[in-house]
Formats: structure tokens, sequence, C-alpha cells
């Protein structure tokens, strides 16, 4: 078997520390335990989510991330798939 290391190098990823200032817009945010099935901004700082939901970009001085098209949740231990993402919503 011909193995290439190279390629795999080139799709794996490293970890990477979050910014101390992050702020995802327009993401399909689904959480469960919060019922939040909905497009969302979510600002995280120090590593820790601060606020759900519109949170204007202007004069934010970190980093701005545009999740347009993209789902986002939590998952956790007591988290459940809501109804309406079961139903394929």
């Amino acid at each position: 078997m011909n193995y290439n290391h190279e390629a795999r190098e080139k799709r794996s990823t490293k970890y990477q520390p979050l910014p101390e200032k992050l702020l995802l817009k327009n993401a399909h945010v689904v959480d469960a335990a919060l019922d939040i099935d909905e497009k969302q901004d979510v600002l995280i700082q120090n590593g820790v989510i601060e606020s759900v939901g519109k949170i204007p970009a202007d004069g934010f001085d970190g980093i701005v991330e545009d999740l347009q098209g993209k789902v986002l949740s939590r998952l956790d231990g007591h988290a459940r798939a809501s109804p309406r993402t079961r139903s394929g919503r």
C-alpha cells in the first residue's frame, strides 16, 4: 500500500486557540436547551459565549467571521434535538 503522508498532512487540522474576541455573524444557531433554532450572531470573549442575538459589527475590535449558510450548535450531555430539527427544518 502506497500511503501518501504529504496529502494527510495537508488534510489534518491543528489546534488553534480562539481569539480573545470573536463575533460570529449570520449563523443558523441551534441550541435545544435554550430553544433556539434561527439565524443569530454569537459573541465569544475569552472562550466564553457572552451574547447571542443581533450584534452589530461596527466598531467591534476583534475578529468577525461570517457564517452565512453554516449551522452553529451547542452539544452537551443534556441537550436533545428539538422536534423542529428532527422534522428536517
